[in-house]
């Protein structure tokens, strides 16, 4: 038996114990598209996905990865596949629209401030959800929403609900998860 979910909550755990109630640790493993570019802290990229700010924020973050990983009827070394290209592309997708921010819009609020937590890979994993499920639409609040929209609607609920998220997190899971998706879509 393949325990995807169980190594996924233990890696998060583990590191919000190394990392709990210490912010210069917190600092070092946050994704700064600054640090990265300017200081070759490459590390950033991945590292970001599993530091947690607070415990709420940890939970949050799992008991939605749990939830998801068990709608998710996938081969789980598929999805482990899957996962792994997520963490990886999302870094990329996260500096690169911190950059258009920064050059075409003269916004530098996303290239110097850092962001922390798995929630960009649960959008991304939301969006792979909303695009393989059976169902073609949602009901919210007796309203028909097309399920291809789920994500990008959950992304915007969550922002109403709990607005200090960061929303070119959570949108850089859900572009790495369309990128993901247009290549291997295949296989998931």
């Amino acid at each position: 038996m393949y325990h995807l979910k169980e190594i996924l909550l233990s890696i998060n755990i583990l590191f919000f114990i190394y990392t709990s109630n210490n912010t210069l640790l917190i600092n070092y493993f946050s994704i700064i598209p600054h640090r990265i570019i300017e200081y070759n802290e490459y590390y950033r990229i991945f590292t970001n996905v599993i530091t947690h700010g607070n415990i709420v924020h940890l939970l949050l973050n799992m008991i939605s990865l749990s939830g998801l990983i068990d709608k998710l009827h996938i081969r789980k070394i598929l999805l482990s596949y899957y996962i792994v290209g997520l963490i990886f592309i999302y870094g990329f997708v996260y500096v690169g629209l911190s950059l258009i921010f920064k050059f075409w819009f003269n916004y530098t609020k996303f290239y110097y401030t850092g962001s922390i937590g798995f929630s960009g890979i649960i959008f991304g994993l939301l969006h792979l959800y909303s695009s393989r499920t059976v169902s073609s639409y949602f009901i919210f609040l007796n309203y028909r929403i097309p399920m291809k929209y789920y994500s990008f609607f959950q992304l915007l609920f969550v922002h109403i609900i709990m607005p200090n998220t960061s929303f070119i997190g959570h949108i850089s899971g859900i572009i790495s998860s369309m990128l993901l998706l247009r290549f291997f879509s295949y296989f998931v």
